[in-house]
């Protein structure tokens, strides 16, 4: 069934524009290919993908940010980068995270330390007593990888230093396999199959998680466990979870009218119970792990609520 707007439907015969902030073959860009004709099948519309890389996902989030306010301009938003560079102020002016028209959450994955499973730590115990300063691995800054590095040495009291500057994810597995570095941050689903094989070891998770695949992977610590004495630790905390629950929304531009956004909605949430797309994102070895967007508005509004100041 096709979201319509009272007797026509809105977006028949349309073009709705996808923006994707990051170059071809990434997440984001799989999950877009993955979803773009199961979307097109319940809104009417044909979906035009746009690749907008630049900034760590700041320049396609600000375009959509910008965009015309006709329910024809959406796209994918790294909600955990994003909310990062709103928590160190390294936002454009004008821009604000929680302003945006939410239509949905297509995924989110538990957060991962891992390590070299060759190397020298074999738990959170011996990576947290090590007698020199531990070296963590990240991308640029505001990256997911490098703010969960900050947080989680800021919480838990770890002497280390966070190397940044990597291209992407798999060159900081590359370097951790090489030594170069002692740890990194990550999504389970990009750690997995390094977990699997035995070249990675978890020893450290934000978040557990219950699905029945992953699970298995994250019978280690949590960062929480007994470590959030005083209001800035716990604050702290609150606002990484925020940054890991907030996953991968779709989202249009602030003040997107509310029949349309109604409408945006409802066919993602169709899209992302649709047998089809479930079937392809399995075979892509992809989680799908919806929230509504009223859900996915709801985490943002806290997240802009929570005080991180001491």
């Amino acid at each position: 069934m096709r979201a319509v707007a009272g007797e026509t439907p809105y977006f028949e015969g349309e073009t709705i524009k996808w923006i994707i902030p990051y170059r071809p073959g990434g997440g984001y860009d799989e999950y877009s290919r993955l979803i773009a004709p199961v979307f097109e099948k319940h809104t009417g519309a044909r979906v035009d993908l746009v690749n907008l890389p630049g900034g760590g996902g700041m320049r396609g989030a600000v375009e959509i940010f910008r965009a015309p306010t006709d329910g024809f301009h959406i796209g994918f938003l790294n909600g955990s980068g994003l909310m990062a560079s709103s928590l160190g102020g390294t936002a454009p002016d004008g821009w604000d995270f929680a302003r945006y028209s939410f239509i949905g959450r297509v995924a989110s994955e538990p957060r991962v330390m891992i390590v070299n499973a060759k190397g020298p730590f074999t738990d959170f115990r011996s990576f947290r007593d090590a007698d020199r300063p531990v070296v963590a691995g990240a991308t640029g800054l505001g990256g997911s990888t490098y703010v969960d590095s900050v947080i989680a040495g800021q919480i838990l009291d770890l002497e280390q230093k966070v190397v940044h500057g990597f291209n992407n994810s798999a060159d900081i597995r590359l370097a951790l396999l090489r030594g170069d570095v002692d740890c990194m941050w990550g999504s389970l689903g990009s750690a997995y199959e390094g977990l699997v094989a035995g070249d990675f070891r978890a020893i450290l998770t934000l978040t557990p998680s219950d699905d029945p695949v992953l699970a298995p992977a994250l019978d280690i610590e949590t960062a929480a466990e007994g470590r959030l004495n005083g209001h800035q630790k716990r604050s702290l905390f609150d606002a990484w979870h925020s940054l890991s629950e907030i996953g991968r929304p779709v989202a249009g531009p602030p003040d997107l009218p509310t029949d349309r956004l109604v409408l945006l909605r409802e066919a993602l949430a169709q899209t992302l119970a649709d047998p089809a797309l479930i079937s392809a994102a399995q075979d892509a070895n992809r989680l799908i792990s919806p929230l509504s967007g009223e859900q996915t508005a709801e985490i943002a509004q806290r997240f802009a609520s929570i005080d991180t100041e001491t």
